[in-house]
């Protein structure tokens, strides 16, 4: 036990985003050293590390992990090939994209996980909504990915080049910025049909950054739940027996606030319990296609708008 305490006494000094909380945090899992040893051993040991760590700062990514949990962090879990194999056996993370009537695009992503493993899948998912007359995007069961993933959806979703984040890395001492890029593959959404990202409770990590990201440029209206407020990446470091613990490294900037949604996660515009997140997005989705399309006298479009209402009446009753 004095060994497991004083290993992550030492990772969480040296690692931790915050210097000072670093170093309170190894202070106070070295005073509570006799109050841990009577924990028992697997997750309530895990546990309490983390509980006397957060004492500190309440960051949601910092964690103790037990032995048998499956860390899914890039590198330390699974190789690159299995990193591959997983994202393939998975779609990509995603779970459902579909066109909805009256012409609204709906994707429902699970992670959004690099595009080294999972781009191809995304690019042809993007294609396939790209000509919606509006579109939803479900992140209420995304619990993290990569910025790069964010990075690539969000140029989907844009026209010009836009700076969308930046991340600040204690360990290199240096600020890395997140713009649009110049190219990515398939047809693009653009940025100026409606669209809307629907969250939850477990929104959490990459979910909640392209929620910030493109609600505080004001392309997008977030509709459902307040997001769980993790914000910090990092990365696993070992312990002694098995345990693992993530210690934040980093922290977002955005250009727009200055600052990021730890702890407090992102409040929507339109608050909505998760189970009903869809019901209400895909109904405000549908009144911009309406309205969009009044005065319309090109058949397709008079057609599309019949659609939308019928769709929208169908919702009301």
């Amino acid at each position: 036990m004095n060994e497991m305490i004083s290993r992550l006494a030492e990772l969480v000094e040296q690692y931790y985003l915050l210097p000072e909380e670093g170093r309170a945090m190894a202070e106070r899992l070295s005073a509570r050293a006799g109050d841990l040893a009577q924990a028992e051993a697997g997750k309530p040991l895990a546990d309490a590390l983390t509980t006397v760590m957060r004492e500190v700062n309440p960051d949601k990514h910092l964690r103790v992990f037990h032995p048998g949990v499956q860390v899914l962090q890039p590198g330390a879990a699974m190789t690159r090939e299995e990193l591959a194999r997983s994202s393939a056996l998975a779609n990509g993370y995603v779970r459902k994209v579909e066109r909805l009537a009256g012409n609204v695009g709906y994707l429902e992503l699970l992670q959004l996980d690099n595009p080294a493993f999972s781009g191809e899948v995304l690019a042809a998912a993007m294609t396939l909504v790209a000509d919606s007359s509006a579109l939803l995007i479900d992140l209420t069961r995304c619990r993290g990915g990569a910025p790069e993933m964010v990075q690539f959806l969000c140029t989907y979703l844009l026209d010009r080049p836009t700076h969308l984040n930046s991340l600040y890395w204690r360990e290199r001492d240096q600020t890395t910025e997140y713009w649009t890029l110049p190219y990515v593959p398939g047809k693009r959404f653009g940025g100026t049909k409606p669209l809307f990202l629907l969250t939850s409770r477990r929104t959490a990590s990459a979910g909640e950054e392209f929620t910030y990201n493109l609600t505080n440029l004001k392309r997008a209206i977030q509709v459902g739940e307040t997001t769980a407020g993790a914000a910090n990446p990092g990365r696993v470091h070992p312990l002694p027996d098995g345990y693992a613990v993530f210690i934040p490294n980093g922290r977002p900037i955005n250009p727009i606030t200055g600052t990021n949604w730890e702890g407090a996660g992102i409040e929507p515009e339109i608050a909505v319990p998760a189970d009903g997140a869809l019901t209400a997005a895909y109904r405000e989705a549908l009144r911009q296609v309406v309205a969009g399309l009044k005065g319309a006298e090109a058949l397709p479009e008079k057609a599309l708008r019949q659609e939308a209402e019928e769709a929208l009446a169908g919702l009301k009753g």
